[in-house]
């Protein structure tokens, strides 16, 4: 019996470790796990949260006068940098360009009487400016150019009160009723209006050189011939020839052959001398 409950003893110690895994494995099972931390709630987009403050706007004051220390109305200032501005200056020569944003700016100041200049600032955050700028009066415009007066008209020459009729001729009936004959020359009236003469000239002798000053001259030949000298130049002249000598033109003429040397010649440019 005493060996019965040894046994009985060892039995219980030999189950009392397994009963008690149980129990620690029921406890285990059945004992809730703890949860890990919440993390803070986050406000809604939108609330709660600090906007980042605002670049502080700035302004730039300039004052703008001429070299004298006179103060210049008017002026037109253009800021290009950051932000573009452009103001023209009040009647004391004051100008605030409002609302700058910090950096660096040019400035150009125009003004019609005045050489353009330009400035380079530098704006700090926090700090409105102030400055001055003289200008230099622009030069004089260069005068308009001389207009020099046209040159006179030249005066016509006053025209003869006569009363010029047509004509016709033949010079052949005209030679043969008013032949040279031995004569050195001889010249006949052939037509004349107020601004040309012509004539039917018969020579025996050369014509030595000469010049009309305010006449055109063209000669036709009529019979015979002759040698034109003008310009440098020597010419031969015969029978319906046609030689046109400007005014001012020296020109000779030396008849040629034994047979008198016959031409027409009308002068152009002034008016006719009826009679002569």
């Amino acid at each position: 019996m005493r060996c019965a409950h040894i046994g009985c003893l060892c039995l219980a110690l030999t189950l009392a470790p397994g009963a008690s895994a149980a129990a620690q494995a029921a406890q285990t099972t059945s004992a809730p796990q703890a949860a890990p931390p919440a993390k803070p709630a986050q406000p809604p987009a939108g609330r709660g949260r600090k906007s980042p403050p605002a670049s502080p706007r700035l302004s730039l004051t300039v004052m703008v006068t001429a070299l004298d220390g006179r103060t210049l109305p008017e002026v037109v200032v253009r800021a290009a940098g950051p932000v573009d501005r452009e103001a023209p200056t009040d009647p004391s020569g004051l100008v605030t360009l409002a609302n700058m944003a910090p950096g660096t700016y040019r400035l150009r100041f125009e003004h019609p009487g005045f050489i353009t200049f330009e400035k380079e600032i530098s704006l700090a955050a926090g700090r409105p400016m102030r400055a001055s700028v003289s200008l230099s009066a622009a030069p004089p415009p260069p005068p308009p150019p001389k207009v020099e007066p046209p040159p006179p008209s030249p005066v016509a020459p006053a025209v003869p009160a006569d009363n010029y009729q047509s004509s016709v001729v033949n010079f052949l009936s005209w030679i043969d009723s008013s032949f040279i004959g031995r004569a050195p020359s001889k010249q006949l009236a052939a037509g004349c209006t107020a601004s040309a003469t012509s004539s039917l000239v018969q020579i025996n002798e050369s014509i030595s050189e000469r010049t009309r000053a305010d006449s055109d001259e063209t000669i036709y030949v009529v019979a015979g011939e002759a040698t034109i000298r003008m310009a440098g130049r020597e010419q031969v002249l015969t029978t319906t020839s046609v030689a046109t000598i400007p005014r001012g033109l020296a020109y000779s003429i030396t008849r040629r052959g034994s047979r008198p040397f016959m031409f027409v010649s009308t002068l152009s440019g002034q008016p006719c001398q009826p009679g002569q």
